[in-house]
């Protein structure tokens, strides 16, 4: 039944009151009470069982009732009304009901009990139990606003990671030879993070709902989607077989996740990389299903041919390699295994050498020397770029100044910032901050940026290299430009 209550108290509102009672007299006494204290009321008296049950169709601000009647007990009537709804202020109104059945009716289930011979007490206990409901509802309203959070995502509506658990634990659980097959996706949106800073907040939520939409065009209520992340998201699909063109279906997804997406008049892109993983196919149960899918995702950071991958049993080999250098050269700075060299750039025009490069190798006591070109991408994936990237230049900044103390003419060296590092607001800061410590001239360091970084995100890039521009021409150390 749907709530009895409605606690809005003006003509345009009434107080709707279910009397059961089966003295007339006494019903129309409990209603003057009730309008003297400033109550508009809307009753009905019933005192037959059938009546009741008719009557409760309808819903009711408060349930008045004698204890005693000849067709229809109190007691009777209070399991009836709680059998439809928990929280309607249920009051016995009786001149019978002694203390022992009134301790016994609230244990029941009923709020109070007011005799007939004081009877002005009753709104009193009326406003107080209206009260008391109003509390329960916003209460329970809470609750439910609690449940939903921490089990739906609150930007898309979409359920979240728990949700998605329980529902992938079902399907496996319920799965028979001769069945679909469970097909799970997970998805992760390239550059969202980079729209993230270019796009407000109303225009995320946008964007989010238009992918979520897109997902759900895919599912057609066989499955679900998933909100796993900011940029990712998963997805359950029950509607396919093993003999369904299964690669060629998620690439057709793949491809129309990769469709512009219409925000403000503007077209707005954003690549997908989805790993996947199917049951049966080698997976033990839900998690490992979630498990073997996000390595088939994680594989194709490296490969931009591919936006989608199934996943097979050498990538997890290759995921534990791949973890196991990240972890090692994170250690490698504390370790002093990484060392700085310096390559030559040669001018096209004149042959000259025109600056140095600084190149960090890493002399792994496990893998031997590993390239930049190897480790630069696990450090940036990591974050740990961010102390490297400091790292390197610091290092850069002492040769320029150990050159200095020699005598030498040095030439420019330059650095390549990481687009994470790039897009960091402390880089102008941190180069100020190595030109003072080292006190080199600002035209002796060369900071080299790719295009991609510029364009992940072209705003937040203008004014970063506005802000390194300026420190080229603020410094009054009397050293050249």
């Amino acid at each position: 039944m749907a709530s009895l209550f409605n606690l809005s108290r003006n003509k345009k509102h009434p107080l709707k009151v279910l009397i059961i009672e089966d003295n007339e007299d006494d019903a129309l006494l409990l209603i003057r009470q009730l309008q003297q204290n400033g109550y508009a009321v809307q009753h009905r008296r019933v005192d037959t069982v059938q009546e009741l049950e008719t009557t409760l169709q309808q819903s009711w601000d408060l349930v008045l009732a004698d204890y005693s009647m000849p067709a229809l007990s109190g007691m009777e009537a209070l399991a009836k009304v709680r059998a439809l709804d928990r929280d309607v202020p249920f009051i016995f109104v009786s001149g019978t009901i002694g203390e022992e059945r009134a301790v016994e009716a609230i244990r029941k289930g009923a709020q109070d009990y007011v005799l007939k011979d004081k009877i002005n007490r009753l709104p009193i206990v009326v406003r107080r139990e209206l009260q008391d409901a109003q509390a329960r509802e916003k209460s329970r309203d809470a609750e439910q606003q609690l449940n939903y959070l921490a089990r739906y995502d609150s930007l898309t509506g979409l359920p979240n990671r728990f949700t998605l658990a329980d529902y992938l634990k079902e399907q496996i659980e319920a799965y028979a030879p001769g069945k679909n097959i469970i097909l799970f996706l997970h998805i992760h949106l390239e550059r969202f993070k980079s729209l993230q800073q270019s796009l407000g907040q109303q225009e995320r939520t946008n964007f989010l709902q238009q992918v979520s939409n897109r997902l759900q065009q895919f599912t057609r209520d066989q499955g679900m989607i998933t909100r796993l992340s900011k940029d990712e998201f998963a997805l359950v699909h029950t509607g396919f077989t093993m003999q369904d063109p299964l690669e060629n279906i998620v690439r057709g997804l793949a491809a129309a996740l990769a469709k512009p997406y219409v925000i403000t008049d503007m077209p707005i892109y954003c690549s997908p990389r989805i790993g996947a993983a199917i049951y049966p196919g080698g997976a033990f149960d839900a998690a490992d299903v979630q498990r073997k899918a996000h390595v088939a995702a994680h594989c194709l950071q490296n490969d931009s041919g591919q936006n989608v991958l199934f996943y097979d049993a050498s990538m997890s080999i290759q995921l534990e390699a791949h973890d196991a250098l990240q972890r090692n050269l994170r250690e490698a700075l504390g370790k002093k295994e990484l060392n700085l060299l310096f390559q030559p750039q040669v001018s096209m025009i004149s042959g000259d050498i025109a600056a140095l490069e600084a190149i960090p190798v890493w002399h792994s006591p496990t893998e031997g020397i590993v390239e930049a070109e190897v480790f630069l991408p696990l450090a940036e994936e990591s974050g740990f770029i961010f102390l490297l990237g400091e790292w390197i230049l610091r290092q850069a900044c002492q040769q320029i100044k150990l050159w200095e103390y020699a005598d030498l003419s040095p030439l420019p060296i330059a650095v390549n910032i990481a687009a994470r590092q790039f897009h960091e607001d402390n880089l102008a800061g941190l180069l100020q901050q190595m030109l003072h410590e080292y006190d080199i001239s600002p035209a002796c360091l060369r900071i080299e940026i790719t295009d991609s970084a510029i364009m992940r995100n072209s705003n937040k890039a203008s004014h970063v290299l506005r802000e390194v521009k300026k420190i080229g021409h603020s410094r009054g150390d009397g050293k050249s430009r």
